[in-house]
């Protein structure tokens, strides 16, 4: 421990001054070290800036590339070129060159440039706009075929509001407010653009809101997500989706009925049991049994027959309904005999949903539901199910009290709907 001052004071000056001179020397080495450590981190610093800003830009010029490319491919003119610029700068793509696949992101971004055309821009330029993007939209492929309303079966999918019939009820709530009332709107034209439906109240200061529409397709119910594009008054225009989605199955009035019937096993395939058995002996059309239709409900029936089926097996139905006259159907409900009412075949394929033997006879109780249905034909089964609802009412009800308020108001619901 004492060592080392004596060492200090045993030093002669020269060699006290050649310490501190060696002891400068290193402090001046080491602060030249870190400094060249610096300068190195900024060079490799700018050098990745450098790097990282090339990069960018070489991404962005081969982006431009590709969007003139697939332009050219598409074969725009000028013209159409900058519109789908526009349509670009409304849809909100981190790439460009995506507005050329993602059909969802050109429907919004052309529901934008409609929603905030100026206020001054006449409907003849409104609708030379609504062309002009229609246009672009079949040159990018975007235009899906359509199927007409007489060939669109219930099997379907919805895939775009496009496909939604003049005509057509659709339901819409308000997204943004809980607890919304449902507005009915009906349908009046159905365009690429935008869809067009009337509404029994005003719809004032809608203009750009998110609303949630469903609509009936067959016997399912199904919903999109929409924008107001433009309003005027009861008039309302909605843009388009084609994220259409199934949310649950429709519910139907439940009614007895006691109608002769017809029905056969209907399998995709036959195959024949047992030795030497000539197929031709078994060769021949289905073959029918009597039967009889206790209940409908819609594309729904409930028979009675002595067949037995399989779940989830086809069958083939034949059967007759009675037809009533929808006009005054209170008043001109005869009971004793149906006069009003006609008589007609129906006939279809349908899916056996449940089957159960019964304890009275040698008949199986079996509930099916109609397939293949146009949307037509399933609302003409609609009608008749509430007309059958409401005879087997009206049976139940006192003559004297067909007239009363209170029936009406009981059997308004069905009347409604027939």
């Amino acid at each position: 421990m004492t060592m080392a001052p004596v060492v200090i004071l045993a030093l002669t000056p020269v060699q006290k001054w050649w310490a501190a001179g060696q002891l400068n020397s290193g402090f001046a080495s080491q602060k030249g070290l870190v400094t060249a450590g610096l300068v190195a981190i900024g060079i490799l610093t700018v050098m990745l800036f450098a790097v990282s800003y090339s990069r960018k830009i070489w991404g962005k010029k081969i982006a431009r590339e590709l969007f003139v490319d697939y332009a050219q491919r598409k074969e725009l003119t000028g013209q159409q070129l900058k519109i789908l610029m526009e349509v670009v700068n409304n849809a909100n793509l981190k790439k460009d060159e995506s507005i050329f696949t993602l059909a969802n992101a050109f429907d919004r971004g052309a529901a934008k440039i409609i929603e905030n055309a100026p206020a001054y821009q006449t409907r003849e330029q409104t609708e030379q706009l609504k062309t002009n993007l229609s246009v672009l939209q079949e040159k990018l492929g975007f235009r899906k075929q359509r199927t007409s309303q007489t060939q669109t079966t219930v099997r379907k999918i919805a895939a775009s509001s496009r496909d939604i019939p003049v005509g057509k009820k659709i339901h819409i709530i308000n997204s943004n407010v809980e607890d919304s009332s449902s507005i009915e709107l009906v349908v009046m034209e159905n365009d690429d653009m935008e869809l067009t439906a009337s509404s029994q109240v005003p719809l004032e200061n809608t203009k750009g809101q998110i609303w949630k529409a469903s609509y009936y397709l067959g016997a399912s119910i199904w919903e999109f997500d929409t924008s107001v594009i433009g309003c005027n008054g009861k008039i309302v225009a909605l843009s388009h989706s084609d994220s259409v989605r199934f949310t649950n199955r429709r519910r139907f009035f439940r009614a007895a009925v006691n109608e002769p019937a017809f029905i056969a096993n209907f399998p995709f395939k036959k195959t024949l049991l047992g030795e030497n058995i000539n197929p031709d002996d078994c060769w021949g059309p289905p073959q029918f049994v009597p039967a009889t239709v206790t209940e409908i409900a819609g594309p729904g029936l409930r028979i009675e027959a002595p067949l037995k089926v399989s779940m989830s097996g086809k069958v083939l139905v034949v059967f007759s309904l009675k037809k009533s006259e929808k006009q005054n159907l209170i008043q001109n409900y005869d009971y004793t005999n149906n006069q009003k009412q006609k008589p007609e075949i129906i006939q279809a394929v349908a899916e056996v949903k449940h089957m159960e033997e019964m304890t009275t006879n040698n008949n199986f109780s079996i509930a099916v539901e109609l397939t293949g249905l146009a949307e037509s034909e399933l609302n003409e089964l609609i009608c008749r199910t509430n007309t059958a609802s409401i005879a087997e009412k009206l049976k139940r009800t006192n003559i004297s009290a067909i007239a009363d308020r209170d029936v009406q108001r009981e059997l308004m619901p069905e009347l409604s709907a027939v």
